[in-house]
């Protein structure tokens, strides 16, 4: 039972009110985080068994629909794009897996709060509401879980191959 008894007119204003204003809460809060806190090897962000370094989402098909999801980036000036790989400059890849978890982050503080409309509106709108909240945020999470395996790999690539570019040739490789 919900706490606050609603018509139906003021609860759909509170519904398209308080859904954009959850989404955008959790993106300016994740865009807050500081880069020390984005660790891709962190609690929330390493890869858990059961994904395999990421290759459970290619079941998905993940590798296909990704492309389609909407990139925030352009909904907030000078935000890094995370739609395609500009650079393999390793600064580059280790900036683009700390965003990888921002974005992921952001995704689940937008879905978090929805199960407090269990506490405002009827149990099968709050249910509907969660069944947005996850439909809009998942599959975000999931692009950002299949991404960051293959970006660590390729920033370990790039970072052996700019260590091999710095050092000092000997007579031996110049022969």
């Amino acid at each position: 039972m919900p706490l606050l008894q609603m018509q139906t007119a003021p609860m759909l204003i509170m519904i398209f009110v308080l859904c954009p204003f959850i989404q955008v809460t959790g993106a300016l809060i994740g865009r807050k985080v500081p880069y020390h806190r984005l660790n891709p090897d962190g609690a929330l962000y390493r890869s858990r068994r059961w994904e395999r370094n990421g290759k459970i989402y290619k079941k998905l098909l993940v590798h296909k629909w990704k492309n389609l999801l909407p990139d925030g980036a352009k909904y907030f000036k000078g935000d890094f794009t995370k739609k395609h790989l500009l650079s393999t400059d390793s600064e580059y890849i280790a900036k683009f897996l700390k965003e990888s978890c921002r974005a992921e982050l952001v995704h689940w503080l937008g879905m978090l709060p929805f199960v407090l409309f269990f506490l405002l509106v009827p149990p099968l709108v709050a249910g509907l509401l969660v069944l947005y909240a996850v439909s809009a945020n998942l599959p975000c999470i999931i692009a950002q879980r299949y991404n960051r395996p293959r970006l660590a790999a390729l920033y370990k690539i790039t970072v052996a191959r700019e260590m091999r570019k710095r050092e000092p040739k000997t007579e031996e490789q110049d022969a």
